[in-house]
């Protein structure tokens, strides 16, 4: 079940600060429940952070997770496990 929650601020007002701070301010309500039930999402929004992005998140209602970087990170090895239909992450 999704709850609401509010943000820290509006969203078209968090959106004007800079990457960097949207981590923990600019929240997707569904995340908590698909990661109870699909935990290995979780664990990659946790790995795209561990390896420097300055901001990661789950799209919409879960079709991807993804990640803000500062530098081009190399995630080929990190997340090769995951990957099922091409075999590369680009």
């Amino acid at each position: 079940k999704v709850k609401s929650q509010k943000s820290e601020g509006e969203l078209y007002q968090l959106i004007q600060l800079p990457i960097e701070k949207w981590k923990g301010r600019i929240v997707n309500n569904f995340e908590e429940p698909v990661f109870r039930k699909h935990p290995v999402l979780k664990k990659i929004k946790s790995q795209l952070y561990s390896h420097g992005a300055v901001y990661a998140s789950m799209s919409g209602s879960g079709s991807a997770v993804y990640g803000f970087f500062e530098h081009k990170p190399e995630l080929k090895q990190v997340f090769s496990k995951y990957i099922v239909t091409t075999g590369e992450i680009t």
